[in-house]
């Protein structure tokens, strides 16, 4: 998630990205001069799937908006550029939508199509000292 909460907070990259089994992949809130290529959203977390700490009656695979929360001036997500990307595994149409944006043209490109298949990759890992003594 890339999150905003000054007018200046403006660029970024999201690149090769993928984001697995959760109930939202990628969020915008509110951030402006986004660039997103070649990010998978593979099953996500719907709401028939019964969640044991509940989820959302609708999941925003994309999301992109607004923040008024905390601030004395509402902040708004603009130029977010999707391209090279995809879904793969997603809820029914009545319980998702692939993109939502707080108003049109958020998204100035929005290319994400959806996967036939899709293997992850192997995760990272490391090997911490936690355990070792100094």
């Amino acid at each position: 998630m890339f999150e905003g909460s000054s007018p200046d907070a403006i660029g970024g990259i999201v690149d090769d990205v993928e984001v697995i089994n959760t109930t939202g992949c990628f969020g915008y809130f509110p951030h402006t001069g986004i660039f997103q290529h070649n990010s998978v959203c593979a099953s996500p977390k719907c709401a028939s799937h019964n969640q044991p700490r509940g989820s959302r009656h609708n999941v925003n695979l994309w999301t992109a908006g607004k923040n008024t929360a905390s601030f004395d001036e509402d902040y708004y997500a603009s130029n977010i550029w999707v391209e090279d990307s995809y879904i793969y595994d997603v809820c029914d149409e009545d319980e998702m939508k692939v993109s939502w944006e707080y108003e049109d043209g958020v998204y100035t490109n929005f290319g994400v199509t959806e996967l036939e298949e899709f293997t992850p990759r192997t995760p990272p890992t490391a090997n911490l000292p936690w355990d070792v003594e100094w």
